[in-house]
């Protein structure tokens, strides 16, 4: 008997599905299987006992509480009920002088559970491999609150999950308020990743987003109770292929009435699998998720680019590379220059002064 399974799914387990009060005067052996929820407490009390078969036996090693044990000791003196078997009590450690206890035809261990010593040799050696496969595999078992990700998938899944860290770091760095000030995330999963992965780029994206912004250490265990610490919303979203792109990630972070967006994808460059963030908000770009980035949003007028460069050169800044992307609409210009060196406070200040100059800030993605 159990209410939640269908009987086409009973069917293909090769269990007969009984209503309980057959199931109750058919069974030579009663055994209860269940929690003790407010539907289950007093389940077995005297009406169940009353509809046993004459004879019948009960073991309960699922919760006290589920069997009316007084209504089970009144079975049991009546002879209705032939014995019981009993590791769980209403109250636990159970007294040694209760009658039920007591009685000659019933049996009684501790409540045990697993603290067998097969059990524990069992539950031992099963921790052990399961802490062994995540230190060599990264493949996480049983957790309540990881994605569940096997090797194999994980293998699969890694340069995307890596690609959404970064994302989200991005995402996050590139807010003009804090991630206080967020109250939504939305992930969206597109192609090769989206059947396994949305849950665990969510989760990366979270990773790589919360970790500058929040203090303590964020990771993928407990970025969404960060998150939800936070007041902020997360969606995810899988698309089996993409308009633009065959696959993708893209990562939104809304706060009030803005919004600022990344996507980024993998090339399969030779035998190598590369990065690229393809786009920040609406500025289609080609950027290296690594490094320090200075970004520099800017009029679209001549110019700009020389006077930036010469700063930096004259700094002794290495440029590693340079993208600018434009909103023609707007006249306006995005640039990201990869330079291999720090950069400070003083020298923001002195780009920011610059003419045409919208803004500027540094951006660090490890």
């Amino acid at each position: 008997y159990d209410p939640f399974i269908t009987q086409e799914a009973a069917a293909k387990l090769g269990i007969e599905l009984l209503a309980l009060d057959e199931l109750l005067r058919r069974s030579d052996f009663i055994t209860i299987h269940t929690p003790l929820t407010a539907d289950t407490r007093g389940l077995i009390g005297a009406d169940a006992f009353a509809k046993m078969k004459p004879g019948a036996f009960l073991v309960n090693a699922a919760r006290g509480g589920i069997v009316d044990e007084a209504a089970c000791l009144a079975a049991l003196e009546a002879g209705t009920l032939a014995g019981a078997a009993l590791d769980v009590y209403l109250e636990e450690p159970a007294l040694p002088d209760d009658n039920l206890i007591m009685h000659p035809n019933v049996v009684c261990t501790p409540h045990l559970g697993a603290s067998t010593g097969e059990a524990q040799v069992k539950v031992a050696i099963e921790v052990a491999e399961q802490m062994r496969d995540f230190a060599e595999k990264g493949v996480v078992r049983n957790a309540l609150n990881a994605a569940p990700v096997t090797g194999e998938m994980r293998q699969k899944l890694s340069p995307w999950m890596e690609l959404s860290n970064k994302l989200g770091s991005l995402l996050g760095q590139l807010l003009t308020g804090s991630a206080e000030s967020l109250n939504a995330v939305e992930v969206e999963v597109v192609g090769e990743a989206a059947d396994q992965g949305v849950e665990a780029c969510a989760d990366q994206s979270l990773v790589g987003l919360l970790s500058s912004a929040v203090p303590g250490t964020v990771n993928d265990i407990n970025c969404r109770l960060v998150a939800e610490e936070l007041g902020i919303k997360i969606s995810e979203t899988k698309t089996a292929k993409g308009r633009d792109l065959n696959s993708a990630v893209r990562v939104t972070g809304r706060y009030g009435e803005e919004s600022v967006t990344v996507i980024g994808t993998l090339y399969h460059v030779a035998d190598q699998i590369e990065a690229r963030v393809v786009q920040i908000n609406e500025f289609l770009v080609e950027l290296a998720p690594s490094g320090t980035v200075l970004v520099v949003r800017n009029q679209d007028r001549p110019g700009v680019i020389g006077s930036v460069g010469s700063l930096l050169g004259e700094r002794g800044i290495n440029v590693n590379s340079l993208h600018v992307a434009h909103d023609r609409k707007k006249g306006v210009a995005l640039a990201l220059w990869s330079v291999d060196s720090e950069l400070d406070a003083e020298f923001l200040a002195s780009i920011s002064k610059l003419p045409l100059i919208g803004s500027a800030m540094v951006v660090s993605l490890g």
